[in-house]
């Protein structure tokens, strides 16, 4: 395959998965909800879970949202339970936020819902169209968090 083939199955991948996620929309924004989140703060939540722990300031640049938005954000969730803040020593402007033990339950409880609507979705299938797509999702993760491992070495 050359490169212009490759980039044109990524593009098509891409858009797949965009309008397979957005036809799904109102399940996955009905699952946030019901735990009082919207979209951007269910972002928010899964970069401090992949993470670890990350600051404010780069939750801003990588949600590509205003850094006052991003620290009231991350307030409104402290309030609720789902991450602790803690300021640096050095420099008081420079916020850290990690989830809390409680947050990270409740975040894992929402992955949880998601994958077993997906799930359901795979079981309605076909026996040979059901084990393709295992493979597929397999390969797909494998896949991705590879080229994940790329780009973290690129950082």
């Amino acid at each position: 395959m050359d490169r212009e083939e490759l980039t044109r199955l990524l593009a098509d991948t891409v858009e797949a998965v965009f309008v397979f996620l957005h036809q799904r929309y109102a399940f996955f924004s009905s699952v946030f909800r019901e735990h009082g989140l919207n979209y951007h703060q269910y972002g928010a939540l899964m970069l401090v879970y992949l993470e670890g722990r990350i600051s404010e300031g780069e939750l801003s640049r990588l949600l590509f949202l205003n850094p006052s938005t991003v620290s009231r954000m991350v307030y409104a969730l402290e309030k609720e339970g789902w991450v602790r803040c803690r300021r640096e020593d050095e420099d008081r402007r420079k916020v850290w936020v990690s989830l809390t033990p409680t947050g990270k339950r409740r975040l894992e409880a929402i992955k949880r819902k998601q994958a077993e609507y997906l799930a359901e979705q795979v079981d309605a299938l076909g026996p040979e169209e059901r084990e393709r797509a295992y493979r597929l999702a397999e390969a797909v993760n494998r896949d991705l968090r590879m080229l994940i491992s790329l780009y973290e070495g690129e950082r």
